[in-house]
C-alpha cells in the first residue's frame, strides 16, 4: 500500500521580500489541505532577482507515514533594494530669487553609485536656512530604488537698488510734488521687493508707504520749505531683500 497524495485545496500566498533577501524571509500564509501539514519553500536559501516570479513550495503532511509531500509554485514579489547612502551631499549658498537648481550639491557617497539632485529644483526658497529635499537616483535602477533625504540650504537676502525721483524740480512754493522710489533686486537675486519705503524730509520722517506690484512707492506733499530740500527714501528690509537708501 503506497502513501496517499495529500489534497491541497488552497496553496498559500507569499509576502514580498527585498533584493538580497532569501525566500526564507517571505512569509507563507493561507494554505489549506487534507490532511493538515506545513507549507515551506522548497529552496529557502534562494535569493531571487527583482520582479515577480513563481517559486516552489512544498507541502509536508503531519502524517508522513501515510501521506507523501506535494510541491507546487506560488508567486513571490521581490522589491528593489534601498541604496546605502553613507554621506548625503552639502549645498552651496544662493541668493533669494534663485532656484535650487543654482545650488551645487557636493560630497555625497553611496553604494551603489548614482546621482544626487534636488527633488524639486525649480523651488526658489525664502531667505534663511532650511531643509530641502534631495533625491538619490542609483545608476542601477533595475535593482535599486531611488531614495530621498534633505540637505540644509542657506539662502542669503538679495541686495536692492533704490532710485528716488521728483516730478517737479525746481518747483514753486506750495506746489504738489510727488516723489517716487523704485526698489528692485540686485543680481543674482530676483523678484520685486514688497515691503515699505520710509520717506524723510531733511532727515525727518514724513511718510511710509508700501511698494506696489512694480516695486514703486510714492509720497506727495505741498509742504516743502523754500530753498533746497533733501528727500530720502529708505527701503525697509522684508527678510528676503536687504534695505537700501537713496536721496534726491
Amino acid at each position: 500500500v503506497n502513501k496517499a497524495t495529500p489534497s491541497v485545496t488552497t496553496w498559500p500566498t507569499a509576502t514580498a521580500i527585498t533584493l538580497g533577501q532569501t525566500l526564507a524571509s517571505s512569509a507563507l500564509s493561507g494554505g489549506a489541505s487534507t490532511p493538515i501539514g506545513n507549507f515551506a519553500f522548497t529552496t529557502p536559501t534562494t535569493a531571487p532577482s527583482v520582479g515577480t516570479a513563481s517559486q516552489n513550495v512544498t507541502f509536508t503532511p503531519t502524517d508522513t507515514n501515510d501521506y507523501t509531500t506535494v510541491t507546487n509554485s506560488v508567486s513571490v514579489t521581490v522589491n528593489k533594494a534601498t541604496p546605502s547612502v553613507t554621506t548625503w551631499p552639502t549645498a552651496t549658498a544662493i541668493t533669494y530669487g534663485q532656484t535650487l537648481a543654482s545650488f551645487a550639491l557636493s560630497g555625497g557617497s553611496s553604494t551603489p553609485a548614482g546621482r544626487f539632485a534636488w527633488t524639486t529644483s525649480s523651488t526658489a526658497p525664502n531667505a534663511g536656512t532650511a531643509s530641502q529635499g534631495v533625491t538619490f537616483t542609483p545608476t542601477d535602477t533595475a535593482n535599486y530604488a531611488t531614495t530621498n533625504w534633505t540637505a540644509s540650504v542657506t539662502v542669503n537676502a538679495a541686495g536692492t537698488t533704490n532710485v528716488v525721483v521728483s516730478d517737479s524740480n525746481p518747483s514753486l512754493p506750495s506746489s504738489n510734488i510727488t516723489f517716487t522710489a523704485t526698489v528692485g533686486a540686485v543680481a543674482p537675486g530676483s523678484g520685486i521687493p514688497t515691503n515699505q519705503v520710509c520717506f524723510l524730509t531733511n532727515g525727518i520722517p514724513a511718510a511710509t508707504n508700501y511698494l506696489d506690484a512694480n516695486g514703486l512707492a510714492t509720497y506727495s506733499t505741498t509742504l516743502l520749505p523754500h530753498g533746497s530740500t533733501t528727500i530720502t527714501a529708505q527701503y525697509i528690509s522684508d527678510g528676503n531683500f536687504l534695505p537700501s537708501t537713496n536721496s534726491v
